[in-house]
């Protein structure tokens, strides 16, 4: 298998052709936001801790062994912050969350090339980079707003709530309990992962945010095991990392995953980037395909009527 910087669309049939009847679900990671700079999970319950101590409420020892003792589990490292930083968390979550001019110049299109896809979008990212090319009609980050018949194309549901709205966050342990016990919550994954049509594509996701994942693969092990094609996950990988990526699929397959890698030899992380922009060329150009196959038709219908 060669693992090529952007892999064909067109060799995952199942997912393109849902992407032409607008029938994909794409999840979003802080894969995306990263290439413009934004800090993804550990590194933002870092640099939390980093404001704690840099405004003496705790020394340089504390600093480091929290980070060191939690390194695998940045959702603590995150709770002890906000304990810590009490009315000062927000403002200074907000402080991390800004992008880089520079590298958003280097992928300016990245977000317009996503939304024209034109799926359902998903995400469990709490800025408002992408939400700023939505109506705000089109936006669902309230657990008592979420809804299946909201599922429709061109829809953004921000599953960890948004910072417009402190109260809708999923950052701690305590807000991350909550909300997959929220009966909405539950439900609305229950549809779109067991009960719905839709093929589900993760996109920007690290191995340490994949809660969604892990809560699926617990709730509806049987479930999922018997659905084909219907889940995918964008990977990065190095083009000569063949054998370890058959490994790191079994991960995967465990809820009959289909890994897509793509090889981020030259251009490190900010590949996504470009997977992102030929793909959604490429799903422009076979939804405009498709419908002149429609015109095609309807003319042959009426010359022989």
């Amino acid at each position: 298998m060669d693992i090529l910087p952007v892999p064909p669309l067109d060799k995952y049939p199942h997912l393109l052709d849902a992407f032409i009847g607008e029938k994909v679900i794409v999840f979003i990671g802080a894969g995306l936001p990263a290439i413009w700079g934004c800090k993804r999970w550990y590194e933002l319950a870092a640099a939390l801790i980093e404001s704690c101590h840099e405004r003496d409420m705790i020394n340089y020892w504390t600093k480091s062994n929290l980070l060191k003792k939690f390194r695998q589990d940045p959702r603590k490292i995150m709770t002890i912050a906000k304990q810590i930083l009490d009315s000062d968390y927000l403002s200074t979550l907000k402080s991390h969350l800004n992008v880089s001019e520079k590298k958003r110049d280097k992928n300016p299109h990245l977000f317009k090339n996503l939304y024209s896809m034109d799926a359902i979008f998903m995400s469990t990212n709490v800025d408002n980079i992408f939400s700023g090319l939505f109506d705000e009609d089109d936006i669902i980050f309230k657990t008592s707003d979420f809804g299946v018949e909201k599922l429709t194309a061109g829809k953004l549901f921000q599953l960890h709530g948004s910072l417009e709205d402190e109260s809708s966050l999923v950052m701690t342990i305590s807000d991350y309990v909550q909300r997959y016990r929220d009966p909405k919550m539950k439900e609305l994954l229950k549809q779109i992962f067991v009960e719905s049509d839709y093929k589900i594509l993760f996109v920007g996701y690290g191995m340490d945010e994949m809660e969604i994942i892990d809560y699926v693969i617990e709730k509806y092990t049987d479930e999922v095991k018997r659905s084909i094609d219907k889940y995918y996950i964008l990977m990065p990988v190095f083009s000569n990392e063949e054998e370890l990526i058959k490994h790191e699929s079994k991960y995967f397959q465990e809820m009959n995953m289909s890994v897509i890698p793509y090889a981020i030899d030259e251009k490190g992380y900010e590949q996504l980037g470009e997977v992102v922009s030929e793909w959604s060329q490429e799903i422009v150009k076979a939804r405009e395909g498709k419908r002149d196959e429609f015109y095609k038709y309807i003319d042959l219908i009426e010359e022989n009527t």
